[in-house]
């Protein structure tokens, strides 16, 4: 129970802080932190197929991360 509110609570001071898009970019990476997790603490097989869902995540964070305003990039190179 404690994890869940700890978790709403970063979302929410994140989406505060930051904004939205923020807060959808870190929603790409809970399957790769569970994924690891569940190899570290459970036991769970983390073979190669497992393995490129964090690297699919981590990239997606990448690309929403790089272009985070076209708006005022296109503004600056005016």
């Amino acid at each position: 129970m404690l994890p869940t509110f700890g978790g709403y609570g970063l979302y929410w001071l994140i989406l505060r802080r930051s904004g939205l898009t923020e807060v959808s970019t870190l929603m790409f990476l809970m399957s790769p932190v569970t994924a690891v997790w569940g190899a570290l603490m459970l036991g769970e097989h983390f073979g190669v197929q497992t393995a490129i869902g964090p690297v699919v995540g981590l990239a997606a964070v990448v690309v929403v991360r790089r272009g985070r305003n076209p708006v005022a990039s296109l503004a600056a190179s005016r």
